[in-house]
């Protein structure tokens, strides 16, 4: 008869030892759920609103305290505080199930990063122990047996291997459940650089440098599938290369510290999970996403005209030259010309742009100083540079403008300061990454319109004096 192992009881507070996998899988569940349920009660009493798992990720209120009433301000602040014991916890688990892994416990950052976070306590809740891997089992597993034995040959199958994996998720994210979050953008390069260089090194230890290599060369090739298939164009692969590149090191340097564990028996049904982690997240991601936060630009120039000079060339002004500006070249919507049918409010302003016409009813009309309205319709952002005719990418409609303010201050000498600001939207996430671009793009628009109005403005003051 074999001895029954004693159980013994664990401890949350400290940082030594090891712990099983069932057991970290166990206690973080647990933990989980009893944070969500204080945070949740703490929401309908302290706010009177529900709170849902998917608000970490998307908060209902956005988290800028100079925009938070007082009880809000108190909520998040008493969130945050009863959340120190579950990091302490969190942490102390985390580490010791590192260690228990064979992997350094300096991968707890990974605890602290959203969605990475995720990733990180599902793979640690399914590894092996360290210990319950046998040189043996590493080279009758079906990974190490797969892999070529150079160098060169691992590298192009490990990219080869994780392209497919990645390229199937890239299709379900955004042609299946049209979802442009978290985990497309920083999932899909976390694990193409995990598995590549995991799988790079399955054979042989690599170094870091030749492991990092084959998982930003990964992302690379997945960003050339897509572009080859006509599911992206340049300019979006583009501005989501940054955030691919950066996400997919600390991935690529985690795929290298898991070879070792992986090498055993147990490393192809560890590598099935990787592949439904993913559509599971974005699933849920799905049915996740929050109205999106009101974004504000607004731009300013001085113009050496009046009010009055400057206001006939707000509402309506006349067409534009083809641009120059390497923005609008790339493709992203530039505006042409302005009408408007009606005076005073209940009038409809149509401000034409390179892929069609805002249509912006008219709400405050107070010349010469301020003109507001609404958005009803906008057009297509961009068009998508490729080498083929049409690009019907799902999130070229998810960015809109919804409303808009030109504003005209005198100022001393005859002149004018010029204010335009766009309030706008846009259902892409991490918002605060794509939020640098569209506020970039958004103020050079502003700044064609404005320069434009200027130089007819002042023109038109020249001739009246």
């Amino acid at each position: 008869m074999s001895e029954e192992r004693p159980r013994r009881r664990v401890s949350l507070t400290t940082f030594e030892g090891t712990v099983d996998r069932g057991t970290y899988a166990f206690y973080g569940v647990v933990l989980a759920l009893i944070k969500y349920n204080i945070d949740r009660l703490l929401s309908a009493s302290m706010l009177g609103t529900a709170w849902y798992p998917q608000h970490y990720f998307y908060p209902p209120i956005p988290v800028k305290f100079d925009l938070l009433s007082q009880q809000q301000v108190i909520f998040y602040e008493t969130m945050l505080l009863l959340a120190v014991p579950f990091i302490w916890f969190g942490t102390s688990l985390t580490v010791r199930r590192l260690r228990d892994a064979g992997l350094n416990p300096s991968w707890i950052l990974l605890f602290f990063v959203p969605v990475l976070n995720l990733i990180s306590f599902f793979l640690l809740s399914v590894l092996p122990s360290a210990a319950d891997t046998s040189s043996d089992e590493a080279q009758n597993s079906m990974l190490y047996r797969m892999m070529p034995e150079s160098a060169l040959g691992s590298a192009a199958l490990g990219c080869l291997l994780s392209t497919i994996l990645g390229l199937a998720v890239v299709l379900l994210s955004t042609a299946v459940l049209e979802t442009y979050g978290w985990g497309l953008f920083v999932g899909i390069p976390f694990l193409c650089g995990l598995l590549s260089a995991l799988l790079h090194n399955v054979r042989e230890p690599r170094s870091t440098g030749q492991s990092v290599l084959v998982g930003m060369s990964s992302v690379l090739v997945l960003g050339t599938v897509i572009f080859g298939l006509a599911i992206e164009g340049v300019v979006c692969l583009l501005m989501a290369a940054p955030i691919g590149f950066i996400v997919c090191i600390p991935g690529a340097l985690l795929g290298k510290a898991l070879s070792r564990t992986l090498r055993s028996s147990s490393s192809g049904a560890v590598c099935g999970c990787f592949a439904l982690f993913l559509p599971v997240l974005m699933g849920l991601e799905r049915t996740a996403v929050p109205e999106p936060e009101l974004f504000e630009v607004k731009t300013s120039i001085v113009v050496n005209a009046p009010p009055e000079e400057v206001w006939q060339f707000v509402i309506e002004f006349p067409k534009l030259d083809v641009p120059s500006n390497l923005v609008f070249a790339m493709g992203i919507a530039y505006p042409t010309e302005a009408r408007i049918e009606g005076e005073g409010v209940g009038a409809v302003r149509y401000c034409t742009f390179s892929t069609g016409s805002f249509v912006e009813p008219i709400e405050r009309w107070e010349p010469p100083h301020l003109l507001e309205f609404s958005v009803a319709e906008n057009p297509p952002p961009m068009e998508e540079w490729s080498v083929y005719s049409n690009i019907n990418a799902p999130h070229l409609d998810f960015m809109s403008s919804r409303r808009g303010r030109f504003r005209i201050d005198s100022l001393s000498g005859g002149r004018s300061l010029l204010e335009g600001t766009t309030w706008y939207q846009h259902r892409i996430w991490p918002s605060w990454y794509w939020k640098t671009y569209s506020d970039f793009i958004i103020h050079q628009i502003h700044l064609r319109v404005l320069r434009h109005v200027a130089i007819h403005a002042e023109a038109a003051a020249k001739l009246a004096t």
